[in-house]
C-alpha cells in the first residue's frame, strides 16, 4: 500500500511540474507577443506573479486532485464500518460531518478566496515598484529617490499585509474546525450510544473502541477535503487571473513576401543633410538611390 501511495504521489508531483512549467512558458511566451495596448493594460509585476504564484497554485492542485474522488470513498467505506458497529448513532455522525463541518469549512474557504483575491492586487503593484527601483537604480540615487520610494513600497506592503492577516484569521477558524469538529462528534456519537443502549458497560469497549479508530480515520479524508477545497479556491482565483492575460490580443505576425525580391530595402531619390556645411563639399547628399543587402555596395549619385 506504502508503495503505491508513494508511486501516485510522484505521479502527481511530476504532473503537477509539467503543468506549472508549463503555463510559465505560456505567459513568458505571450508577455513576448503582447501588443502595445496590452502591454499597456499589463505591468512586470503582474506578469511575475503569473509565473511564480499563480503557477505554484495549480501545481498543488495537480498534487491533491486525485483526492477528490479517493476522500469521498474512504468516508464512504468507513461511514458503513461506523453503522455497523454503533448502528444508527453513526449516521448521525455522518450527517454533522456533512453538514455541520463542510459547510463552515466551505464559508471560510470562500472568505479566503475573496481576501486572496483582493490581496494580489496590492501584490502585484508591490512587485511592479520593486521591479522599477531595480532597474532604475542610477537615477533613483542621482535624485535621492529612496525614502521616496521605500516608503511608497511600504505602505503597499502594509496594505498587503491587513488582507495576510485576515487570510491568516480565516484559515485559523478553518482549522479549529477542522480540529475541534472531530471531538464534538465523538462526543455526540457515544451520548447517543449510551442512550440507545440503555447505558454503557464493559461488553460495549471493543465497539466504542473500533468506532473511535474509525472517526479517528475519518478525520484525514475530512482535512484533506478541507485543504483540497482550499487549493481549489487558490487555483480558480489563478485561472481567473490568467485567462484574461492570455487572450490579450498580440502583435500580427510577420508575412513572408509572395515574391522573392533581391533587395529587402531600396532608397530611391532621396535627400539627406546634416545641417553642417564644410569648405570643400556639402554635407548634403541629395537624390539618392540605394539598395540595402544582400546588393555589394549602394549607388550613390551627389549633386
Amino acid at each position: 500500500f506504502m508503495l503505491c501511495q508513494n508511486f501516485h504521489f510522484w505521479l502527481a508531483v511530476r504532473t503537477g511540474s509539467q503543468v506549472r512549467s508549463t503555463v510559465q512558458a505560456l505567459v513568458f511566451r505571450k508577455a513576448l507577443k503582447l501588443s502595445p495596448s496590452a502591454r499597456n493594460s499589463v505591468n512586470v509585476g503582474e506578469i511575475t506573479n503569473f509565473m511564480v504564484l499563480d503557477a505554484e497554485h495549480l501545481l498543488f492542485l495537480f498534487m491533491m486532485l486525485n483526492m477528490c474522488w479517493s476522500a469521498f470513498v474512504q468516508l464512504i467505506g468507513l461511514q458503513c464500518l461506523l453503522i455497523y458497529f454503533i448502528g444508527w448513532p453513526g449516521i448521525i455522525a455522518l450527517f454533522l460531518q456533512l453538514f455541520l463541518v463542510v459547510p463552515l469549512s466551505g464559508k471560510f474557504l470562500k472568505a479566503q478566496q475573496v481576501e486572496k483575491t483582493k490581496m494580489m492586487e496590492y501584490t502585484d503593484a508591490r512587485v511592479k515598484v520593486i521591479n522599477e527601483v531595480l532597474q532604475s537604480t542610477r537615477v533613483m540615487k542621482f535624485y535621492a529617490w529612496e525614502d521616496s520610494f521605500v516608503g511608497k513600497i511600504f505602505d503597499i506592503r502594509k496594505k498587503e499585509l491587513e488582507y495576510l492577516f485576515k487570510i491568516a484569521f480565516i484559515k485559523a477558524k478553518t482549522q479549529f474546525v477542522m480540529q475541534g469538529s472531530p471531538m464534538f462528534v465523538v462526543a455526540v456519537v457515544f451520548t447517543l450510544v449510551a442512550y440507545d443502549r440503555g447505558g454503557l458497560s464493559s461488553k460495549d469497549v471493543p465497539d466504542l473502541f473500533t468506532a473511535l479508530m474509525i472517526m479517528a480515520l475519518i478525520k484525514m479524508p475530512l482535512m484533506f477535503s478541507g485543504w483540497l477545497l482550499a487549493i481549489m479556491a487558490q487555483a480558480k482565483t489563478a485561472l481567473s487571473r490568467l485567462g484574461p492575460f492570455l487572450s490579450k490580443d498580440e502583435i500580427s505576425p510577420v508575412q513572408p513576401a509572395a515574391t522573392k525580391i533581391e533587395h529587402g530595402v531600396v532608397v530611391e531619390n532621396a535627400t539627406f543633410d546634416w545641417g553642417v556645411i564644410l569648405e570643400d563639399m556639402k554635407a548634403k547628399i541629395k537624390a539618392i538611390d540605394a539598395a540595402s543587402a544582400p546588393a555589394p555596395a549602394a549607388a550613390v549619385n551627389k549633386e
